[in-house]
């Protein structure tokens, strides 16, 4: 478990980078490649594409590259970031006013954490988790944003199979000792509802060329595949993305939709990785 620790801690120091580097006028593309770079610097690895999400954008947006879009002061922006050392992840986030002190909705999601974290332990159910975020949050006058979750994580695999909910529901899964999961609440003073577009983001699904007709679709399969493995990936990494739309097509890779708010209203994320212990947890992105 020692790399985990290690991922988590590099995480942590990237994320706080991003929160300095967050500045009026810097672009979003600079700041992505900025983070990602970091991460390298530090002796990790990318697991993800740094997501930027600003202002009504909720999850799941990387800038493509050359785009320009750029910082400005009153901007709510959510930093998203994922290190592997070895395949073992750490996965943290936060969210910052631009050019102003306005911590609110970031307090809130972290305090949502914290209380959250009071409980996890072995044999803790999620929907406990779920339950106890969702009434924190709501107290203060927020609320969840439906539909986005936190996750468990295994060795190379972001998302492996559980889901930490934000919100009381009816399915539960008893978590146990050894288990590695994040808690990652989404919080919103608008509609909790969102809507999905066409992704930035993606993973193989299938390692399947016989599912393919063009020679460059195959091609490209074998490089994303050689390079990334199970892990998400953008196609800014990529000199040539010849094919991609022939790989979602035949469903050899996942696009993972843009997420926004249904009204337009801003969402903030906060977000951190935690190992469940026998009474208790550790979180190793603080």
């Amino acid at each position: 478990m020692e790399e985990y620790f290690i991922s988590g801690s590099i995480a942590s120091e990237v994320r706080n980078f991003a929160v300095r580097i967050a500045e009026k006028d810097r672009s979003l593309i600079e700041i992505a490649e900025k983070v990602e770079e970091k991460i390298l610097s530090l002796g990790g690895e990318i697991a993800f594409p740094c997501n930027l999400c600003l202002n009504s954008v909720a999850a799941h947006y990387t800038p493509n590259r050359g785009e320009e879009r750029r910082l400005k002061n009153g901007d709510l922006l959510s930093i998203d970031i994922g290190v592997h050392v070895d395949g073992y992840i750490a996965d943290t986030a936060t969210t910052v006013r631009v050019g102003s002190g306005d911590d609110e909705m970031r307090k809130i999601a972290e305090e949502a954490i914290e209380r959250a974290a009071e409980i996890v332990r072995s044999g803790v159910r999620t929907s406990e988790i779920g339950e106890r975020i969702e009434k924190f949050i709501s107290s203060t006058g927020y609320r969840v944003v439906r539909g986005l979750n936190g996750h468990s994580i295994d060795r190379f695999r972001l998302h492996a199979g559980i889901t930490i909910p934000n919100e009381r529901c009816s399915e539960a899964v008893r978590l146990k000792k050894g288990d590695v999961i994040t808690i990652e609440p989404f919080i919103t003073k608008g509609s909790r509802e969102v809507m999905r577009v066409r992704g930035r983001i993606y993973r193989i699904m299938r390692n399947d060329p016989g599912r393919l007709r063009s020679e460059e679709a195959k091609r490209l399969l074998q490089n994303l595949s050689e390079r990334f493995g199970s892990l998400p990936f953008s196609m800014r990494w990529v000199e040539d993305g010849g094919g991609l739309e022939e790989l979602i097509k035949k469903m050899c890779i996942h696009e993972y939709p843009v997420v926004l708010s249904a009204d337009n209203s801003e969402v903030a994320q906060v977000e951190h990785t935690l190992i469940v212990g026998e009474n208790s947890c550790e979180v190793i992105t603080l």
